[in-house]
């Protein structure tokens, strides 16, 4: 009889502790900020992309160098461990530049595809910093509205990119969609883009079944590459 009390006993005192241990992790799952990667992991953003890009092959279709881009994408945190958690994602940078080269109309638009793993650590919980490595490829459509050729010359690659960068990122606002935390960052960020060459070969924009016979205007090469920095917002999940 004593044995039976002595295994009821803890057996209750084993019960007893799951209990208490279960209440505490749930306990410390409620007590974590919004912030955090594992209460609002998945992220949307949305923001400003400037590039100043060091190819001569980029003069013709700008006058300063530069070239803006609007940026949206979406990640979702990883693995996170303390303070740093690695987040992967996809990310599309859309803009375009045009200029006025030898009496003619230019223009250039760029598509730039990534995926970037992003590494942050919290220094504290409204205070991100980060760094990230984006692989990805980049479309560019090159025209040129030349007055003697029979149409617009024109150009386009699909080039193999990537960025590197570094910066930070604030969580200035909080709310509840019924049970959800949603979290409001403002992210700024710099680094350097590199791009494949692209060998600008331009030919007019006729149809294949054109009998005109047209040559190719080579100005030569221009690779986009160069440092960048983005400003934007975004909400976690």
């Amino acid at each position: 009889m004593k044995r039976v009390r002595k295994v009821l006993a803890v057996c209750s005192f084993v019960v007893a502790l799951l209990g208490a241990s279960s209440t505490a992790v749930a306990q410390d799952a409620s007590t974590r900020p919004p912030s955090s990667p594992d209460v609002t992991p998945w992220e949307a953003h949305m923001g400003y992309r400037g590039t100043f890009v060091e190819s001569p092959g980029f003069n013709p279709f700008s006058t300063n160098d530069y070239l803006p881009q609007f940026t949206l994408g979406a990640s979702r945190a990883l693995f996170p461990t303390g303070r740093f958690t690695l987040a992967a994602g996809l990310s599309w940078d859309y803009g375009g530049t045009d200029a006025t080269a030898r009496g003619a109309s230019t223009g250039l638009t760029v598509d730039r595809f990534t995926v970037p793993l992003t590494l942050r650590y919290a220094l504290w919980r409204w205070l991100h910093v980060f760094v990230t490595i984006a692989p990805g490829v980049t479309y560019a459509s090159a025209h040129v509205d030349e007055a003697s050729a029979p149409a617009s010359l024109v150009k386009t690659s699909w080039m193999p990119s990537g960025d590197a960068s570094a910066g930070a990122r604030w969580a200035f606002a909080d709310t509840h969609v019924g049970p959800y935390p949603i979290v409001f960052w403002l992210t700024a960020e710099g680094g350097y883009a590199w791009t494949a060459p692209m060998q600008l070969s331009m030919s007019p924009d006729l149809p294949s079944s054109d009998p005109r016979q047209t040559a190719t205007t080579d100005l030569g090469s221009l690779a986009m590459n160069g440092g960048f920095g983005r400003l934007g917002v975004s909400v976690s999940f």
